[in-house]
């Protein structure tokens, strides 16, 4: 890796403010759409909530598929528990 660092995955969710009962969750999931294919592609990830937005780490950068397709097109959708909403990814 030679200090490359990780890329992190700022996605702002502004419709709808953190809760005790989102932020208690373990897991967040993203639905992305495939950069080649075309087809959704979901995966479950640990997050970490916080103002609103909501942290996610790809440790293994730019060859995660799911960070492939999210460099294409930053629209997903990130549900915690029950609830889900449309989210634009930020790639810090």
């Amino acid at each position: 890796m030679g200090g490359r660092g990780n890329c992190g995955i700022l996605v702002r969710v502004s419709a709808a403010p953190m809760d005790e009962s989102l932020e208690s969750a373990e897991y967040a999931y993203l639905t992305t759409i495939g950069h080649l294919t075309g087809r959704t592609h979901r995966i479950e990830i640990w997050f970490v909530a916080h103002d609103g937005s909501v942290w996610v780490n790809a440790g293994a950068r730019e060859s995660s598929h799911w960070v492939q397709n999210l460099m294409a097109d930053r629209r997903l959708e990130l549900q915690i528990g029950s609830r889900r909403w449309s989210a634009v990814a930020t790639i810090h």
